[in-house]
């Protein structure tokens, strides 16, 4: 495996994603920005996954990417590592796509309901759940696919140095669309003099699930 990367000299170690499927686990690492580095693990004749030991199973796969991850990490030991959990890889991006395409109800119905959970708790009541499916239904499908292929591929991160205004990020602790260790931590981190707040049980949707938070938060750094 090569890179034109010179590991010593970088500043991050990013564990990028991990994948699995067909008895191979594909693990994701970079040093900055630089090209991927990928390791394929096989595991012949591994058996499906049952579908009450996928979190389980999600678990062990990501403690594998940052267990396998030490031997390219010690190439260079840069100061900083990152462990981007919420930036969706290309696998996880078609499969939504995927679903919007072949069934929008039931896509919107498990994607709202996963927009407002954290882990297998729903923290919004069925109604507020019922009116954002209902707004989702009101959605051109071309729109719709545009809007996912917008949030799903779109890199931000060099955009964040530039940000000069006073900022605020609000983010869950539970969300499990857009996982606050990448996305919500990371910006904080990349924008200088930003400030975080991390809403506790808090999901995706939090500006719905934990309203009164929110606006508290947000009132109280507009007053600042």
């Amino acid at each position: 495996m090569t890179t034109t990367i010179q590991p010593r000299l970088t500043k991050v170690f990013r564990f990028v994603r991990a994948n699995y499927a067909h008895g191979v686990a594909e693990l994701a690492y970079a040093f900055d920005d630089g090209e991927e580095l990928v390791e394929r693990i096989s595991f012949p004749d591994a058996p499906a996954v049952p579908a009450d030991r996928a979190a389980a199973f999600e678990a062990a796969l990501k403690l594998l990417h940052l267990v396998a991850g030490i031997s390219y990490y010690k190439a260079g030991v840069p100061p900083k590592i990152e462990v981007a959990d919420g930036p969706l890889d290309d696998a996880t991006a078609t499969e939504l796509r995927s679903g919007l395409e072949h069934d929008r109800e039931a896509f919107f119905d498990q994607f709202m309901t996963q927009f407002f959970s954290a882990g297998e708790t729903l923290k919004v009541e069925d109604e507020q759940r019922q009116s954002a499916i209902e707004l989702c239904r009101q959605s051109d499908q071309d729109a719709a696919l545009g809007c996912m292929q917008a949030w799903a591929t779109t890199d931000f991160r060099e955009d964040l140095a530039r940000i000069t205004v006073p900022t605020l990020v609000i983010h869950g602790d539970s969300d499990g669309v857009v996982p606050i260790e990448g996305s919500g931590q990371l910006t904080h981190q990349r924008v200088d003099g930003s400030k975080l707040h991390v809403v506790k049980d808090g999901p995706h949707g939090i500006n719905v699930s934990h309203a009164e938070e929110f606006n508290r938060a947000l009132l109280d750094f507009l007053e600042i």
